[in-house]
């Protein structure tokens, strides 16, 4: 039986991303951060994605976009998320 791989898409006629690109992302930060002289043993990193808003006190919410570099990190496109690595 063949392996089915998560993907990320915009939408038809746009470029498949294979998810593991999200986890290879993570290696790299994480390599590059214990790369660092002084960064404690055991620190973690704490990243906050975009945050849902609505316009004054009214149901009107605008096109959410999710912050670039929690995307990059996770490969996360909903809105109020945090992600922490180790």
């Amino acid at each position: 039986m063949a392996s089915i791989t998560p993907i990320f898409e915009l939408g038809e006629h746009t470029l498949p991303v294979d998810a593991s690109l999200h986890a290879t992302n993570r290696k790299r930060l994480c390599d590059a951060l214990k790369a660092c002289q002084g960064l404690p043993s055991g620190a973690i990193v704490l990243l906050q994605g975009g945050e849902q808003t609505s316009r004054y006190c009214s149901d009107y919410e605008p096109v959410f976009r999710q912050e670039s570099y929690f995307h990059w990190t996770f490969g996360v496109r909903e809105a109020d998320c945090f992600g922490a690595l180790e």
